[in-house]
């Protein structure tokens, strides 16, 4: 998990069950506190702010600027993973 994270451009890594439903999201600034041998749910922040595939660009600004995140996890209604959208990603398109 320490090296998925520290290779991320986010800052964070996403936990997906066995059908990748995001399950959480574990920051790289909690995960280097947490001790070895520390269960890794202690940091787990649980059911992250999500949005769908069909928002705008306007939407998805609007997102941005009312989450105050840099980052936007895009799912599928039932949780599945499609991907994450940076701000940077959409301000050049």
């Amino acid at each position: 998990m320490r090296r998925a994270i520290a290779d991320s451009p986010y800052g964070y890594a996403l936990v997906l069950s066995p059908g990748a439903v995001v399950l959480g999201r574990v920051r790289k600034s909690a995960l280097d506190a947490l001790s070895d041998g520390d269960p890794i749910d202690t940091v787990l922040e649980p059911r992250p702010q999500t949005i769908r595939p069909h928002l705008t660009e306007g939407k998805l600004q609007e997102r941005f600027e009312a989450y105050g995140s840099r980052t936007l996890v895009v799912t599928r209604p039932d949780g599945t993973l499609i991907g994450v959208v940076r701000r940077d990603d959409i301000a050049t398109v």
